[in-house]
Formats: C-alpha cells, structure tokens, sequence
C-alpha cells in the first residue's frame, strides 16, 4: 500500500490517497475509528481548556474561539486525515476518498482564516459530512455534525 498527501494550512494543495489493501467494510470500519477518536481527542481537549479558562479568565472571547479552533479542533482532525491517509483507500474509491478528505480540509483552512465561523454556523461541516455518508463513513459524518 502506498499513500501520501501534500496539505499546508491554507494553502491549495490536495490531499491524494492511492489504493491500499483493505476492503471497503474494513476501511469504513478503520476511517470510522478515526473519525471518533479525532472527535474524542478534540472533546478531551476543549475540556482541559474550559476547565483552565474558567479559573483563569483572562482570555477574551475572540483569542478563546480561536485557541479553540487552531490549537485543538483543526489539528484533531487533520491528524484524522492523515491516518485516513495512511490507510489507503479501497481499490476504485480513491477519487471518492480524496474528494471528501479535501472537503474537509478546505473546510478547515476555511476555519484556520476564520475560526469565529465554527461559532456563527450551527453546521459548519455539513457539506463535508454528505460526502463521508455517501462514502459510508458514517462515524465520521456524526463526528462532523
């Protein structure tokens, strides 16, 4: 299995996936579980935060939001993406995989320049999360909403 993907923050580069050697239910199953634990990495976080934030209250609201989106949020799920990555995708979903992937990434480059939007829209990901159900990660999909 060979897979690689070239992403900066912000930047227009897309993420690629070659096949790799799982089936489709295995991947489905693995991506899944990548897609939870990026959730649960970025839960555990925000909630040492808060509890850290709330004794100290000195932050404003807008450094908060944006320590939240960029130091736990963004790099929660883009390690996501990179594990995703590195699993390779079923033979003949490569397209559908990167597609998704890249989706989600420009999504959160959109949130890297903007990180009040996570805030202001009640489904940041939605786009993002068709496209993981239509692939049938359906994990990652609820991980999004």
């Amino acid at each position: 299995m060979a897979a690689f993907m070239i992403v900066g923050c912000g930047g227009s580069d897309e993420i690629t996936i070659e096949d790799g050697s799982l089936p489709k239910a295995e991947f489905v199953s693995r991506a899944d579980a990548i897609c939870k634990s990026a959730r649960q990495r970025f839960e555990t976080e925000y909630a040492a935060y808060v509890k850290k934030v709330t004794k100290e209250s000195q932050q404003s609201p807008g450094s908060q939001i944006e320590a939240i989106v960029g130091e736990m949020f963004i790099p929660s799920y883009e390690q996501g993406i990179d594990e995703i990555v590195a699993l390779g995708a079923p033979k003949g979903e490569e397209a559908q995989i990167a597609a998704f992937l890249n989706a989600l990434q420009r999504r959160l480059d959109e949130l890297h320049a903007s990180p009040e939007e996570l805030s202001k829209n009640a489904t940041p990901f939605a786009e993002v999360a068709k496209l993981a159900k239509a692939n049938g990660l359906d994990a990652c999909a609820e991980s999004l909403s």
